[in-house]
């Protein structure tokens, strides 16, 4: 999943449809139970994960890069994609254990 994200080495014809690609965003939940971050098409589906984490948590976090949000207790603000990506499968690793 890590190289998957950071590489973004997936869909068929990339160089056609995605010459220069890169991530300007993203938010990872690792939760106890299902827990889905609202749709990314929108400007503020970081504010939204937010808001929903604070009505549900399941002892969700959210792992965030590039989002406009407030580092809060369920929400950890990471430097890079880099950074998120790696904390995210480190705590989905630590709870499978």
């Amino acid at each position: 999943i890590k190289k998957l994200i950071i590489e973004f080495s997936f869909g068929a014809k990339k160089t056609r449809f995605l010459p220069i690609g890169d991530w300007e965003s993203i938010v990872i939940a690792v939760s106890d139970d299902i827990w889905t971050t609202p749709s990314p098409l929108t400007r503020d589906y970081g504010v939204r994960s937010v808001e929903k984490l604070k009505r549900i948590s399941y002892n969700t976090k959210l792992y965030t890069y590039g989002v406009d949000v407030q580092e809060e207790d369920g929400v950890i603000k990471c430097d890079t994609l880099e950074d998120a990506v790696s904390k995210a499968i480190d705590d989905a690793k630590k709870r499978v254990e």
